[in-house]
């Protein structure tokens, strides 16, 4: 489904496998994220793809601990039966300092088959009726202080 058709949820009604993989992951807890996926799931992020429990929790373990970041759920939406997205304002150590990352989760039969994270981006959030507040922290795609894009390498730290 496309974003025009999500419908606005709010966070205690997110299913509850997404609920416990990011509080696993916030937790930096790589065992009890990699519980909640698919033994065949894949995760995209920062331009990689990574296919398989060994690979996302390699992912996991890397990610969780290379930068020192604060998390705080924004948004979440229900794109369909099986799928949701979570919006979340990450603040850290990373380049760039700040960013407002989607988690689109795809789900199977009560677990995470499929997880792709991205930066929001100013029309999207607009899209999606962010408040203004919100639509003015989304900043250009490009790091502080060099000019380089920032990818969701910024989001290493995610979820």
């Amino acid at each position: 489904m496309t974003d025009d058709t999500a419908t606005p949820i709010d966070a205690t009604d997110l299913p509850d496998v997404v609920k416990r993989y990011l509080k696993a992951h916030n937790e930096h807890d790589a065992p009890a994220a990699s519980a909640t996926l698919t033994p065949d799931a894949t995760v995209i992020d920062d331009g990689r793809t990574y296919q398989g429990i060994p690979a996302i929790e390699r992912w996991l373990d890397r990610a969780t601990s290379e930068y020192t970041y604060t998390t705080t759920l924004i948004g979440a939406e229900q794109d369909g039966p099986d799928r949701c997205t979570v919006t979340q304002h990450l603040e850290g150590d990373f380049p760039g300092g700040t960013v407002d990352l989607h988690y689109r989760f795809t789900l199977d039969q009560g677990l995470i088959s499929h997880l792709t994270i991205a930066p929001l981006t100013y029309r999207a959030a607009a899209a999606h009726g962010a408040s203004e507040a919100v639509r003015a922290s989304v900043r250009p795609a490009t790091a502080a202080g060099n000019g380089g894009p920032l990818t969701s390498g910024a989001h290493h730290i995610a979820a």
